[in-house]
């Protein structure tokens, strides 16, 4: 049975429980044990997730602001552009300097943009993955790798 089968089985039980009790009935409440134990890992896990998203939003605020600062990058080469095609060079010089600023920061936005899309797929973390310890999730076998080794990538540029 899939964990979301398994949730659902035992929310339905709750709420049968739930209605009889509301309506004055005596209930007996009978939680088979190995839900009991899904329950309880389950409850072990919140702060894993807890601290992952921690991270992950540590890591989106770090992206969003790099994001921010290559528009601005951005905006600076449009205005050099404009300043140098009217006052230095010729157009065909012009267009090939600012065809290259924004190809190159084309492709550093596809590829935060890629890291980000990472972070922010639910499958990141909820499918299952093997990894030397067992089965995980994606965004725990990562732990900010991604995010590290794009952010190292602007440095060493």
């Amino acid at each position: 049975m899939t964990d979301e089968k398994r949730l659902e089985k035992i929310e339905k039980q709750n709420e049968g429980i739930l209605n009889r009790l509301r309506n004055g009935q005596a209930v007996a409440v009978s939680i088979h044990p190995h839900d009991v134990e899904w329950m309880i890992k389950q409850t072990k896990l919140v702060p894993m997730y807890e601290k992952a998203a921690g991270q992950m939003n540590e890591v989106l605020a770090q992206i969003n602001a790099e994001n921010l600062s290559l528009r601005d990058r951005v905006q600076e080469l449009e205005k050099r552009c404009r300043y140098l095609n009217n006052e230095l060079f010729s157009e065909r010089t012009i267009k090939n300097e600012f065809q290259q600023g924004i190809e190159e920061q084309g492709k550093r936005i596809k590829e935060l943009e890629h890291v980000l899309a990472f972070y922010a797929d639910k499958k990141s973390y909820t499918e299952k993955v093997n990894d030397e310890w067992g089965a995980s999730t994606a965004i725990l076998v990562d732990r900010g790798m991604k995010a590290r080794q794009i952010l190292r990538g602007k440095q060493n540029a």
